[in-house]
């Protein structure tokens, strides 16, 4: 697993081979959660797929859409 930053201070985990197809797992809208799905992003690594997972702050004042957007960006710029 790497981290890189979709935004800056907004990470997110890349998880698996880049070179595989690419999930994005956005978790709930609690900020900064983005660990809570590692086991499923492994699971996911073990099924064959390259996983994207950033944190995101629905509190934010657009409602977390920039970095929905950004981490969006991320994932399709790195796979």
């Amino acid at each position: 697993m790497i981290t890189l930053e979709h935004a800056p201070g907004r990470p997110s985990d890349i998880h698996g081979d880049t070179h595989d197809p690419v999930v994005l797992l956005w978790h709930g809208m609690e900020p900064d959660q983005r660990g809570l799905l590692a086991p499923l992003a492994q699971t996911l690594v073990d099924a064959g797929w390259s996983v994207v997972v950033p944190d995101w702050d629905s509190s934010a004042a657009d409602g977390g859409r920039a970095d929905l957007l950004g981490s969006a960006r991320l994932a399709r710029e790195l796979l």
